[in-house]
């Protein structure tokens, strides 16, 4: 989005808080029945580039977790923390906000904890930044994937709750199988590594089947909102679930159809079908 790639050139002060305001009215103003997912994701960067006091990170935290304000951090408590981290074998850059070494690489799903080439060592709690990435820069890291695939639907009372990948399921999305991208999902650590990969690339993931207008009307392009059931990911081949209908006997009805479909926005560190 313009505003925010605005907000983020502005640095500080009154004009990034004005682009930001601008990002928000823009936001507010899609459709969150068609954009659910995007919207989600573009507020996301809102929130981490408003930050506290002006800041341009936020830090994820889970009850009973403390945060330590930079204030806080004499030597002597940097020396007490560095000593119980190594004690317990953990980098303790992993737990400063925008080190970079807490993120979550979109392209190979893992930590970014060496992302300066440096010793992890000397690092310390030393505070760093790094910029939020421009899209427009990122596009040579992505693929187009095409392969004929099988189309099922979701219908309400199919699909009630929050899924996989922690959103209500909008209208026109897709819940995916990711092993068909080479993603594991068999034990709980991989199932974890891959929604969260899934979730750094929803935005860009969009899943393209014209040939479905034989057998629905409306748009046949769906962002990806949820890791489909045991029966998506059982399935010996590609194979989508689609949210859009209206009753179950609906969803049913439609069958499964097989049309070619083609998938933008996959890392090119993914497989494609």
């Amino acid at each position: 989005m313009l505003e925010l790639k605005r907000a983020r050139d502005a640095g500080g002060g009154n004009l990034r808080g004005h682009h930001l305001v601008q990002a928000q009215r823009h936001i507010a103003g899609l459709d969150p029945m068609r954009h659910g997912t995007l919207m989600q994701h573009l507020q996301a960067h809102v929130v981490a580039m408003g930050g506290r006091g002006g800041d341009t990170r936020i830090a994820h935290v889970t009850p009973g977790e403390v945060v330590v304000p930079e204030s806080m951090l004499t030597p002597d408590v940097v020396d007490i923390l560095r000593r119980a981290a190594k004690e317990k074998c953990i980098d303790p850059s992993r737990f400063v906000v925008g080190s970079g070494r807490n993120v979550i690489n979109p392209n190979t799903g893992q930590m970014e904890f060496d992302d300066d080439g440096e010793d992890d060592a000397d690092d310390g709690f030393e505070n760093s930044q790094s910029p939020l990435p421009d899209p427009s820069t990122e596009s040579n890291q992505y693929q187009t994937c095409t392969f004929p695939a099988y189309f099922s639907g979701v219908g309400p009372n199919q699909a009630t709750g929050k899924g996989a990948l922690g959103i209500f399921a909008p209208n026109d999305s897709v819940a995916i199988n990711p092993s068909i991208f080479d993603l594991p999902y068999n034990t709980i650590p991989e199932r974890e590594a891959s929604q969260k990969l899934l979730e750094a690339n929803l935005p860009n993931i969009r899943v393209s089947a014209p040939g479905l207008s034989d057998y629905l009307t409306g748009a046949t392009t769906f962002s990806v909102s949820d890791v489909g059931n045991k029966n998506i990911r059982n399935s010996a081949f590609p194979r989508f679930d689609i949210y859009r209908f209206a009753t179950d006997e609906d969803a049913n009805s439609f069958g499964k159809p097989k049309v070619l479909t083609t998938v933008t926005g996959i890392p090119k560190s993914w497989s494609c079908p």
